[in-house]
């Protein structure tokens, strides 16, 4: 008990004498045990360990309103100060920093007590800094002010001007010398000078220089002066390249020379047989003259050839004919469309005109165009119907791509998945990750689904998506609703292995269920896939045709003809000249939200089947104003009617005869003149929370409730009603609440009734340090609770309730007991009303008559029977039974006839030394229990303890004395123990009986305990389980 320096000195028994030497070598045993300087022993060491005692986690006076605390579930020491008779946490030392609980509340030294040096590592950062007296920003500028005005440099003054700390700098009367520039000086400005520089007039030289064209020179030579005549226009000079050209002819040249002509492609008359026919055939191309050639005749629209070409067509483009040999069919795409042919007439030996329209025509009538394969560039002017066949290199990768439609679930249809950077091609490039899927090489494709039909399958098609390659590390693939992951797609969905090793994948079966449009995606990351479209077609004599499927957004362009299914409207539609609904017996609404108009609520005669559509004239809805108006209305059977829920600010525009339920008030609700509680029975506790600022002492509540029907905290801590007084509506303390204190005032509201008793559900619970949510016995409103930790209240700002699921903003710590009080329910006592609260219309006419008014009735403040001396009286909630000559009394009779009594007496006069006042328990107690008083009137229930004696060990049993009459046995305290049990135990004349603590700590150590004095009796009462069993 005393540490482990400590040794007995001497044992006594019954009868033994104790000398004053044997006592004082004990006195000196225990006093050099607990020394510290004078033996170098450190006494106790509280570090939980055996013999050294529990950890100390409070440090402070008699009543602990001044104190050093250890905070474990925040890690941090708090340091409280007494402040109005409680104690306030003004410091805290918590993850390496000293701090105010409130900001700008704690000095630092005084004017009169203050620190000698400072010593910081670090940023100093402060609203304002003085020096002597003088601010830090005065002394700064005295201080440069000074260094300024001392410069000596010559021809500068500098004055400090101290009233607003500037600087006046005076260069003086004289030339500027050099050694006030560092460099040069650039002027930006003019320079004006009143007379000359270096003994020239400036004036002068600049008007001599105007006179001067630019870039004229002084001295040209004959090379300059050639060239710039050269270079003139018009100038009539014969240069030195007409030399060159004259040069260059021959002499005695002649234009009509063959070889000249010859030379530069020309012929000359003379080389043609045939001149005239020649000039005849250009004049008469040039007309509508009809030329014969030898192996080409025209005339009119025809040519003929005199010897056939095969496969060869002369195209005309419009200017020219151009031979053509075609030896595809793709070669027909070089044609433009306006061209025609030359076409060969085997049966009359001639080109023909054909068009090119009219070969298209042909070829498509012989079906000579069964499949575009040739051209790799096909353009087609209409639809392209693919035949079930893919379109690739467009973004979209359809089953068969990669090796078949239809994919068992034995043998896959194989999609092989890579991951690599994405480029802009990809359909969410700078969206999400950086990373994209590749599909067997294509960088997120769009992916064609088929489905299931009724010719080849009726259980599905299976596609594999193969992540084995190790790109894929970290990017497992899932299907998605949509492309953001909102919600993930798993119905026929099976995964395999992790995403970047050997047989990882992800298969997806294809039913005539799955949703026309899903998103492959990474799980890990966002937007690194891209839509699958799921096409499934049902053709048979009991089935049905999928038609496609798709969102308002994504109608095609509008044709004539076409039909979908609306995935937005959730209807087939149509297209003539504009989208329209499509069968399905369905009527397409259009949104109408506020116009002032009536419209008519419709009906239909039955469940199911066609039915015909009507409405009555009596039940009639308005957009504008939200309501729905009928001439009455009746309900029947045992259900029950839901009215309109919302929040206080959610009350719509005020209109009589509004009924709803307020989910802030947790109440119905209806609206006349203004809104008012309808029914419920439900009396709330309202709260109101203010700030201290260390001076008010009145404030304003939300209501005017009695003092008895309050519970009022300041940071937490509970406050005694003698603390304050309550008038009317108004909140007075007897000392202000300390700056930045919260006080949070808890009132019944009871009306005009004068004493309220709830009852309470109680709850106990147990924080594990991650838990928030825990569940109550019964359903509350917040408003409706109080929340203790290890005894301590707790803010309802700390938490929140929802029904029966208590949620706090932060885990309680872990071993922390949380004990929950909820209102189940109030019981009102009608009594004296408030003053100034009954009004006249609230008395029915008639009611009072005077023989129900006594003399002695104060109908203005106080009730009273009786009279002043003898009788009864009804005061500010207190009741006084007055008997002049003999000592009041309160008499209980039985139900019969009144013919017993149990009578409650005061004590005689001669016993009183003082008022007496007794403080009665919150709770009904346990069976067995009695009250007793803590020596100040306040009573609590208390259990006899039960005594036992024991010769061997023996698990306790709570509110049980156990004597222990045999060494060497231990006693085991009871199993979860709950706050305020308590155990007594006793031992004989030895020195080794062990208290074994059963899971709870003892003084906060989680060992047990050797009882090692003899004739020893100890109390453990449980507080918490941080402590655990106290003893007493």
């Amino acid at each position: 008990m005393a540490g482990t320096n400590y040794t007995r000195q001497s044992t006594f028994d019954d009868g033994d004498v104790i000398t004053a030497g044997l006592f004082n070598n004990e006195f000196n045993q225990l006093l050099n045990a607990f020394a510290y300087t004078t033996t170098g022993t450190t006494g106790h060491q509280h570090d939980g360990s055996a013999g050294q005692g529990g950890n100390i986690g409070i440090i402070g006076d008699q009543d602990f309103f001044n104190k050093l605390a250890v905070d474990t579930a925040n890690n941090r020491w708090g340091f409280y100060v007494e402040i109005g008779g409680a104690a306030v946490e003004q410091i805290r030392i918590q993850d390496g920093a000293i701090v105010p609980v409130t900001d700008n509340d704690i000095d630092l030294g005084t004017s009169s007590l203050q620190f000698k040096d400072a010593y910081i590592n670090g940023t100093l950062e402060a609203d304002a800094i003085t020096v002597a007296g003088i601010t830090l920003s005065e002394t700064i500028a005295d201080t440069v002010g000074a260094m300024a005005t001392s410069n000596t440099e010559t021809g500068i003054t500098v004055t400090y001007n101290d009233a607003d700390n500037t600087l006046d700098f005076v260069i003086g009367a004289g030339d500027i010398v050099s050694s006030m520039l560092e460099t040069n000086v650039t002027v930006a400005g003019n320079i004006i000078v009143g007379g000359t520089v270096d003994g020239r007039d400036v004036a002068t030289d600049g008007t001599k220089l105007d006179g001067i064209e630019a870039s004229a020179t002084a001295d040209q030579t004959d090379a300059e002066i050639r060239a710039a005549v050269e270079a003139a226009s018009d100038s009539n000079v014969f240069t030195d390249a007409d030399h060159t050209k004259l040069n260059s002819i021959e002499t005695g040249a002649d234009v009509v020379s063959t070889a000249s002509v010859t030379a530069v492609g020309a012929l000359m008359d003379s080389e043609l047989t045939a001149l005239a026919s020649v000039k005849a055939i250009n004049q008469g191309l040039a007309t509508t003259d009809s030329p014969t050639f030898v192996d080409l005749t025209v005339s009119g629209d025809d040519i003929t050839m005199g010897t056939n070409t095969a496969d060869a067509l002369l195209i005309a483009d419009g200017t020219n004919f151009s031979p053509t040999t075609i030896g595809s069919l793709s070669e027909l795409t070089s044609i433009a469309g306006d061209d025609v042919f030359l076409a060969i007439d085997t049966s009359g030996g001639g080109l023909k005109k054909v068009a090119r329209s009219t070969v298209v025509q042909g070829l498509a009538a012989s079906n000579a165009i069964a499949n575009v394969v040739e051209d790799t560039t096909p353009q087609l002017g209409g639809d392209l119907d693919s035949q079930g066949k893919d379109i690739t290199d467009v973004g979209i990768l359809s089953a068969d791509t990669v090796g078949g439609i239809y994919g068992s679930s034995s043998s896959p249809v194989v999609f092989t998945v890579t991951v690599a950077s994405k480029t802009s091609a990809h359909p969410y490039n700078g969206d999400g990750s950086s990373s994209a899927y590749f599909l067997n090489g294509v960088e997120s494709p769009a992916i064609q689904f088929s489905g299931v039909d009724g010719i080849t399958s009726s259980t599905g098609y299976y596609y594999k998506f193969d992540q084995a390659d190790s790109s894929n590390s970290g990017h497992p693939l899932r299907f998605y609703y949509d492309a953001a992951k909102t919600t993930a797609y798993t119905t026929g969905v099976t995964t395999s292995g992790t995403a970047g090793s050997s047989g990882a994948h992800t298969t997806i079966a294809v039913t005539a269920d799955t949703p026309n449009i899903l998103y492959y995606e990474c799980s890990s990351h966002s937007y690194m896939g891209n839509y699958a479209t799921a096409v499934t077609t049902t053709i048979g004599t009991t089935g049905a045709v999928k038609i496609p499927s798709g969102t308002t957004a994504q109608r095609p362009t509008a044709v004539a003809g076409q039909l979908r299914y609306n995935s937005t409207t959730g209807e087939f539609e149509g297209y003539t000249d504009s989208w329209g609904n499509v069968g399905s017996g369905q009527v397409v609404a259009t949104a109408n939200n506020s116009t002032d108009e009536t419209v008519y609520v419709t009906f239909v005669d039955g469940q199911t089947g066609d039915q015909g559509i009507e409405t009555d004239s009596g039940l009639t809805y308005n957009p504008s104003s939200g309501l729905i108006t009928t001439d009455s209305a009746s309900f029947s059977g045992t259900g029950g009617i839901k009215v309109p829920v919302g929040t206080t600010a959610q009350r719509p525009t005020n209109a009589a005869g509004q009924f709803r339920y307020n989910s802030t008030e947790g109440k119905f609700e209806g609206y006349t003149t203004e809104w008012g509680e309808i029914g419920g029975g439900a009396i709330d506790l309202l709260v109101n929370t203010f700030t201290g600022n260390g001076s008010t002492t009145a404030y304003t509540l939300s209501s005017s409730p009695l003092i008895a029907n309050t519970l009022v905290y300041i940071d937490g801590v509970y406050q005694n009603k003698s603390a304050y007084s309550i008038a009317n509506d108004v909140i007075t303390f007897s000392a202000a609440p300390a700056s930045g204190a919260v006080i949070e005032a808890t009132a019944a509201t009871v009306g005009e009734v004068s004493t309220a008793s709830t009852s309470f559900a109680i709850t106990q619970l147990t924080g594990n340090g991650s838990t928030t949510a825990f569940t109550l016995s019964t359903q509350t409103a917040e408003n409706n609770t109080n929340v203790y930790f290890d005894g301590v209240y707790q803010s309802k700002a700390n938490y929140s309730v929802s029904g029966n699921t208590l949620t706090f903003s932060t885990a309680p710590a872990n071993g922390v007991s949380i004990e929950v009080m909820a209102s189940e329910g109030i019981t009102l006592t009608i009594g004296t009303p408030d003053n100034n609260t009954v009004t006249t219309a609230k008395i029915a006419a008639d009611a009072v008559t005077s023989d129900k008014l006594a003399h002695s009735l104060d109908v203005v403040t106080d009730l009273s029977v009786g009279g002043a001396s003898n009788g009864v009286e009804i005061s500010n909630g207190a009741i006084a039974l007055k008997n002049s000559g003999a000592q009041s009394k309160i008499d209980f009779y039985c139900e019969t006839s009144n013919a017993h009594y149990t009578r409650i007496q005061a004590a005689p006069h001669s016993s009183y030394s003082g008022n007496i006042v007794l403080t009665l328990p919150a709770s009904d107690g346990d069976a067995g229990q009695f009250l007793q008083s803590n020596g100040s009137g306040v009573m609590s229930w208390a259990s006899v303890l039960t005594t036992i004696v024991t010769s061997s060990s023996v698990t306790a049993a709570v509110d049980t004395h156990v004597y222990v009459d045999t060494a060497g046995q231990t006693i085991t305290l009871p199993a979860s123990p709950t706050i305020g049990q308590r155990v007594l135990v006793t031992v004989g004349n030895f020195t080794n009986t062990v208290i074994g603590r059963n899971g709870s700590n003892i003084m906060s150590s989680g060992t047990d305990m050797t009882l090692d004095s003899a004739y020893l009796s100890i109390q453990f009462i449980y507080t918490n389980s941080t402590v655990g069993w106290a003893i007493a």
